[in-house]
């Protein structure tokens, strides 16, 4: 082929594909001539080839054959614009030389440059405070008139904020008045928020009534914002007292004038709805509004959206006819309609926004409301919302009442077995251990039981949403599906025993065990686990006659019939338990009994401290423990939820001179355990513990026991059992040999 043809055919090849990616005609810029050669009448430049990635053909000399052609070269470095060329190569910049050009570039650089280098000493730690003094000064003697600026950005607002850390009164009160008629905006802002927060820390107590003051009339705008309202947040926790909260959320129910709060002195929802009940319509409409967007911005985890959220969601479900929340409800579940605005708000609540708010204890009351009033298709995605975090929920001090009022309320127990009590069962030697999270396994043992949870407790988390419509289950029923086998708790727990007995419970010499020492709540779930596995705890009878709702209704025949343990089942549980029953002798009852006294030093301290005190004092220190147990073992996957108290670095666990050497009968829970075995044995005429006592326990131990104060309540409260369980072991005359100095005891305290 000729040459001359083939470069012909490429130049139209390529021409062609030219103006077909910049949108002209096929031969526009084309002509041939009389030898039929195609030539390029339109010259490209060098930039829009370039950009279109193709050969460019450059004119040919006449006097020259050849076809000079330009490959697309490769793209160099990215230099600044402004840059000076050297030697016709591009400078190029350090990062150092970019940082200072940005700093170069914003608004008051100049002021900047100068004040950095003060601020580099005044932030050490090895600065006198003399020095620091002088530099503040003269940091504010550069930036007069210009702080309210330098709060903005990122880096002068450091500077602003170790100005209040660490200046005197005087310097406060002057770098205030600048920043003064700016501090709402400031709070809007990612970075000079830090400084109205430094304020009200470090500041004194007419700094924060000045920023309430500049705040008042624009609490709705400032909450409403993702940026201040941590702001507010913290002087509404922090540094307001009741009445100033109380007038923070007088603004959030409306117009304060046209409502008339501020004259009545109403701080409440309730309040503002009596005194204005023409207008509760609207006011609650506003509310809901107001809540929606806080929602959706993700604001739930400040306590005072939580407290507005707790106020609406009251005062809604305690408004049945207007409100049609708890509206009468017909046979047919599915003619039930709820308010679509709340509907709409609890929708928005599931999706990932309960979580946030379960480390409060308003939050936790609020989002139980949430549950109360959210249907069924509504707390699956709730309940899936809770997914790894069960754990952590359960060990804060507030978190783990939603957990117990969540395995409370939800009927759909496939659910919560496959989300919520599958990863209770992965940690549960954790939920043993750890005070908080292990007053959920007292819920699911003993729902509702006065021993473990308080009256007022019950009335604010379980009573208030039993008349929700959408829990329909008895709570006899929902105790025999806690115990069941299939959910494998009860068997977990008592093979638990079974092998861990001192290091988990009682306590022993070795690290898990001294804790066990100190934490004397850990036997009250050995003896409700020994206690409900027990074969008339698992009677269909007994358990729905023991657990009752507030608003008690017939049980179903056939959910009564599903739910029921078989034969099968209860035997599994009596081996199970006896297992763990003859651990119990064989561990804490056999071996030699020698009896201890109880320390004077100890006494003496004890008798100076309330009872309610020591307790209160003795569980905040068991949780301290326990978290520094197991911070140290391994670190928790989610650690959301703290109450900031930390435990000190030089605070070490000291157990009681006498505790690891007193005998576990002498111990006070000790014999609390020992005594509700046997009295819930006597009262169900089931006599396996006793009968073990007496069959594995040697006679010289129970003739020690005789002689101390609280063994010998173990022979008392064996007196009511029949003699002939006592004949394989012992004669009448020798039984009660070793009784009479127990019952000439006891007699004399009831004289005394």
């Amino acid at each position: 082929m000729a040459r001359g043809s083939f470069i012909g055919k490429f130049q139209d090849s390529s021409m062609t594909t030219m103006s077909k990616r910049r949108g002209l005609n096929s031969g526009k810029g084309l002509q041939k001539d009389d030898n039929g050669k195609v030539k390029n009448t339109t010259r490209l430049s060098g930039s829009a080839v370039q950009k279109q990635g193709i050969v460019k053909i450059l004119d040919r000399p006449r006097d020259s054959k050849k076809v000079v052609t330009e490959k697309k070269s490769i793209k160099e470095k990215r230099i600044p614009k402004g840059s000076k060329r050297k030697g016709g190569e591009k400078k190029v910049y350090t990062k150092r030389d970019l940082r200072l050009m940005r700093l170069r570039s914003k608004k008051h650089a100049d002021v900047v440059m100068k004040i950095l280098p003060l601020w580099e000493v005044l932030r050490r730690n090895d600065t006198p405070k003399e020095k620091r003094f002088e530099l503040i000064n003269d940091i504010l003697s550069k930036t007069r008139d210009k702080i309210a600026d330098l709060c903005l950005p990122h880096d002068s607002a450091r500077i602003m904020e170790s100005v209040i850390q660490y200046g005197t009164e005087a310097q406060r009160w002057k770098l205030f008045a600048e920043i003064k008629s700016h501090l709402r905006l400031l709070s809007k802002s990612k970075y000079a928020k830090h400084i109205v927060i430094k304020l009200l820390k470090y500041g004194d107590r007419e700094h924060q009534l000045e920023v309430l003051k500049v705040f008042r009339g624009h609490m709705t705008k400032l909450i409403g914002n993702r940026t201040s309202v941590e702001v507010v947040d913290l002087l509404y926790n922090d540094y307001a007292n009741a009445t100033q909260r109380g007038g923070i959320m007088q603004e959030l129910y409306g117009n304060v004038h046209a409502l008339k709060l501020v004259e009545n002195q109403i701080h409440t929802l309730d309040g503002a709805l009596a005194l204005n009940p023409d207008k509760k319509r609207a006011i609650l409409s506003h509310v809901n509004e107001l809540l929606v967007s806080m929602v959706s911005k993700g604001l739930t985890k400040y306590t005072v959206v939580q407290h507005l959220l707790l106020e609406y969601l009251q005062t809604v479900a305690s408004d049945g006819k207007e409100s049609s929340v708890q509206c009468a409800v017909s046979e047919d579940a599915d003619n039930f309609s709820p308010d679509e605005k709340l509907l709409s708000l609890i929708e928005l609540l599931v999706e990932g926004q309960v979580v946030p708010m379960l480390h409060t204890r308003e939050g936790v009351r609020a989002a139980l409301h949430a549950l109360w009033a959210a249907p069924p298709r509504l707390r699956k995605p709730l309940v899936r919302g809770l997914k790894t975090c069960v754990s952590s929920i359960a060990r804060n001090e507030h978190g783990h009442l939603f957990l117990i009022g969540l395995l409370d309320m939800v009927d759909d127990m496939v659910l919560l077995k496959k989300l919520v009590i599958k990863e209770i069962i992965e940690d549960l030697k954790l939920f043993c251990v750890h005070p908080e999270a292990r007053k959920v396994l007292l819920y699911m043992l003993s729902p509702r039981d006065p021993h473990h949870f308080s009256p007022q407790l019950q009335h604010s988390l379980f009573i208030a949403g039993d008349s929700n419509p959408h829990t329909k289950k008895p709570l006899g029923i929902r105790a025999l599906e806690l115990r069941h086998p299939d959910l494998k708790l009860l068997p977990r727990l008592l093979q638990l025993i079974s092998t861990n007995l001192l290091e988990l419970f009682v306590g022993s010499s070795s690290s898990e065990g001294l804790l066990a020492y100190e934490d004397r709540g850990r036997l009250v779930l050995l003896a409700e686990v020994l206690i409900r596995s027990a074969s008339h705890h698992l009677s269909y009878k007994n358990v729905v006659a023991s657990y009752q709702r507030s608003t008690a209704s017939a049980p179903n025949t056939e959910v009564a019939d599903s739910c029921g343990l078989s034969d099968q089942d209860v035997d599994q549980l009596r081996q199970l338990r006896q297992t763990a029953l003859k651990q119990i002798v064989d561990l804490l009852l056999v071996p030699g009994f020698v009896p201890v006294g109880t320390h004077k030093e100890a006494t003496d301290a004890k008798s100076n401290i309330g009872r309610d005190d020591e307790r209160i004092k003795r569980h905040k220190r068991a949780v301290k423990l326990v978290e520094k147990q197991l911070g140290q073992v391994t670190k928790p996957d989610f650690a959301s939820f703290e109450d900031g108290e930390r435990m000190e670095d030089d605070e070490s666990f000291e157990p009681t001179p006498t505790a690891c050497a007193m005998p576990f009968l002498e111990r006070p829970e000790g014999q609390l355990l020992m005594r509700r075995l046997l009295k819930d044995g006597q009262l169900h005429k089931d006599f396996i513990f006793g009968r073990m006592i007496l069959e594995h326990v040697p006679p010289s131990n129970l003739c020690a026991w005789t002689r101390c104060n609280r063994s010998c309540f173990v022979l008392v409260n064996s007196a009511t059992v029949k003699s002939g369980f006592y004949s394989s072991r012992l004669g009448d005359d020798e039984l009660y040999g070793y009784r009479d100095p127990c019952l000439r005891y006891e007699r004399r305290i009831w004289k005394d």
